[in-house]
């Protein structure tokens, strides 16, 4: 096993006789063994996001199961990351809308967006078995796309502030104005990166 040699000698020699020095190496490996457990309601604090001892203890034994013995005895340490806490997730939300109002910088456009609407974004976009990786799929669709379709239709303009409010169970982008009869009227399948009125990105 190539990885042994490594973690054994700290080189590996390819077949052409070169060798590659690992003696100043920090390797690090990553694996989602256990997701399952730590998907579980009651296995970290709902606050802190902290991993309770049973569920460790539960991952490092599957852990064990999956890996050799020679492999993991060779390991220095291993650690069960904690889940996100909300605070965290809340930051995440707060990055990918930064990346929309970078977006809209050349239009003069801003985004008035409440806590409320920030949750809802969050809690759609945040899974215990995913993680944080979807909460840029959701902004991207329920709300870059839709302001990109209002932009098109022109019930939003350049130099306006953008509200965006959660309405019953649907996030909500506010209009400004009337429908620009001069302007393009595009349908609900329109996807925005094809025809971005979002310039600057």
């Amino acid at each position: 096993m190539i990885l042994l040699q490594i973690l054994d000698e700290g080189t590996i020699t390819d077949s052409q006789g070169r060798k590659v020095d690992f003696r100043n190496t920090i390797i690090c490996l990553t694996s989602n063994i256990g997701s399952d457990i730590l998907a579980s309601p009651d296995a970290s604090d709902l606050t802190s996001g902290s991993v309770t001892s049973a569920a460790r203890s539960a991952v490092l034994e599957r852990t064990s199961e999956w890996f050799p013995p020679e492999l993991l005895n060779r390991l220095d340490s291993m650690l069960v990351f904690n889940k996100l806490s909300r605070a965290s997730i809340m930051k995440v939300v707060d990055l990918r809308l930064n990346d929309v109002r970078d977006r809209l910088v050349p239009r003069r456009i801003s985004i008035d967006i409440d806590e409320e609407a920030k949750g809802w974004l969050a809690k759609e976009g945040y899974s215990d078995v995913y993680g944080a990786r979807a909460i840029a799929r959701v902004v991207r669709t329920d709300v870059l796309f839709p302001l990109a379709q209002k932009l098109l239709r022109g019930t939003i303009r350049d130099g306006d502030t953008v509200r965006i409010r959660v309405k019953g169970t649907n996030l909500e982008i506010e209009e400004n104005h009337p429908p620009d009869p001069t302007e393009a009227n595009p349908s609900s399948e329109v996807n925005p990166e094809e025809y971005p009125p979002l310039k600057g990105n």
